[in-house]
């Protein structure tokens, strides 16, 4: 298992294989570490690298992930130009 398998491929690894990776190295608390109010649903990176480091991943609940990613605040702004321009 790991470094040990003659198929490890180290930080060379794909992303979904990382993320296989990481759901079954780092346990899902039972609810968001962010807002400690809903299970969480996503895997989400901190450092916008992906790594092979189960530090620099964290369990969030969707809006608490789209939040960190400011894929919610492109969301919002992109509705209200569509809005706007109606």
């Amino acid at each position: 298992m790991g470094a040990n398998n003659r198929m490890w491929k180290g930080d060379n690894v794909s992303y979904r294989s990382l993320h296989e990776y990481l759901v079954f190295h780092n346990n899902k608390p039972a609810l968001c570490v962010k807002c400690q109010k809903k299970p969480p649903y996503d895997l989400a990176n901190i450092s916008g690298l992906y790594k092979r480091d189960i530090n620099d991943y964290q369990w969030l609940c969707r809006r608490c992930h789209m939040i960190s990613d400011g894929r919610l605040s492109n969301l919002v702004e992109h509705n209200r130009l569509r809005r706007c321009s109606n």
